[in-house]
C-alpha cells in the first residue's frame, strides 16, 4: 500500500485545493453583521431602559445593567475575532502528516499523472485524504461527541472518520463539528478547544445580551409607569 518513505515525492504533491472564498466571505460578512447588529440592539435597549430608570431606582441598578451589557458585548466581539481569525484545527502538511505516501498516490506522482478521482485511503485507525494529501490519524487524541454543539474528551479513541474534509474551506479539520454557514468557518474542537469555545461562548453571549437588554428595558418601563400594559399582557397570556 505504501511506497518507501516518499520524502522525495513531497515536492511533487499538488497544491492544496482552493477554498470557496466567495462563499466564506459572504457567510463571514453575514455573521459579522448579525453579531454587530445584535450588539447594537442590545446596547440601545439597555441604555434606553437605564435612562428611564434614573430617578426612580437606586443609582447602582442602571449602572449594573450598563456594565453587564458592555462586558457581554466585549466578550462577544472577542469571540467573533477568534472565530474569524483562529485556527479550528486544520491538519497541516508536514513530513509527519504526509508520509508515508500511499502507493497509488506515489505512482501518479512519479509518473507525473493527474490524480484520479478516488475515495480516501483507509489504513487501520487512520485515513489518507486524497485532496489534502495528509494522513488523518487518532494518535493520542481522545474524544466523544455528546451532542452536535458539545464535544467532551473522555477515554474513548476517536475514529478516523471524525476527521473531515470541508468542501467549502477545502481543508481537513480535526474534531470537526460542522461548517457554519453564518460565520463562514469550520467549527471544530474538543470541549473548548479549536474554535469550539468561541462558538459556544458567542451563542451564550447572544442569549445573555438579549436577556440583559430585555430586563433593563422592561424595568425602565415599569418604573416610569409606562409599562402597566405589560401586566395586562401577562395576565392575558396566563389566562
Amino acid at each position: 500500500m505504501e511506497s518507501g518513505d516518499g520524502r522525495e515525492l513531497l515536492s511533487l504533491l499538488p497544491l492544496l485545493p482552493k477554498p470557496d472564498l466567495m462563499a466564506m466571505r459572504t457567510e463571514g460578512l453575514t455573521g459579522c453583521t448579525l453579531v454587530c447588529g445584535l450588539i447594537a440592539g442590545c446596547l440601545t435597549g439597555t441604555h434606553t431602559g437605564a435612562s428611564m430608570m434614573r430617578g426612580f431606582v437606586a443609582p447602582w441598578l442602571p449602572a449594573a445593567f450598563l456594565v453587564l451589557i458592555y462586558l457581554e458585548a466585549m466578550v462577544a466581539l472577542l469571540c467573533l475575532l477568534g472565530l474569524m481569525l483562529g485556527d479550528p484545527g486544520v491538519v497541516e502538511r508536514s513530513e509527519q502528516t504526509c508520509l508515508p505516501i500511499p502507493a497509488a498516490v506515489a505512482e501518479c506522482l512519479q509518473a507525473g499523472k493527474p490524480m484520479p478521482t478516488m475515495e480516501n485511503i483507509m489504513d487501520g485507525d487512520r485515513s489518507y485524504c486524497v485532496r489534502c494529501h495528509v494522513w488523518r490519524t487518532t494518535g493520542e487524541v481522545k474524544v466523544r461527541r455528546s451532542s452536535r454543539f458539545l464535544a467532551k474528551c473522555d477515554g474513548s479513541l476517536k475514529p478516523a472518520e471524525d476527521f473531515h474534509h470541508c468542501s467549502t474551506c477545502q481543508r481537513c479539520v480535526v474534531h470537526f463539528d460542522h461548517h457554519c454557514g453564518v460565520f463562514g468557518r469550520c467549527i471544530a474542537g474538543c470541549g473548548f478547544g479549536g474554535n469550539m469555545g468561541y462558538f459556544k461562548v458567542i451563542i451564550a453571549m447572544g442569549g445573555a445580551g438579549v436577556a440583559t437588554a430585555g430586563a433593563a428595558f422592561t424595568t425602565g418601563l415599569l418604573q416610569t409607569g409606562q409599562g402597566r400594559w405589560l401586566g395586562f399582557i401577562g395576565l392575558f397570556y396566563m389566562g
